[in-house]
């Protein structure tokens, strides 16, 4: 792209071009980075109020038992356990990729 610009504009153009590519782009960034941090004060402002997170999941061994609840024979092990606690939206990642395909 500077390429392009060099063969189509005179020098002084090019100097008013970069001076103003610059400025849109530090007032972009300025727009971005305030934006940012209103964004964290308010998450913070809330967490802080306790108005964040109602209960905070305890993600023990216990805790990992109640979301789990086995109503078949079949007794689970830890690990099986382990697995259908991480939920619906939880997959096995493959061993071996097929770069074939």
């Amino acid at each position: 792209m500077e390429n392009s610009i060099r063969q189509v504009l005179r020098d002084d153009e090019k100097v008013s071009v970069y001076a103003h590519l610059s400025t849109a782009h530090d007032k972009e960034f300025l727009l971005y980075r305030g934006n940012q941090k209103k964004k964290y004060d308010r998450l913070t402002s809330k967490l802080g109020q306790g108005g964040g997170p109602k209960d905070h999941t305890d993600l023990s061994s216990e805790q990992l038992k109640k979301w789990v609840v086995n109503i078949s024979k079949y007794k689970l092990s830890e690990p099986e356990t382990s697995i259908l606690a991480k939920g619906l939206n939880f997959a096995i990642a493959s061993v071996v990729i097929p770069t074939e395909e």
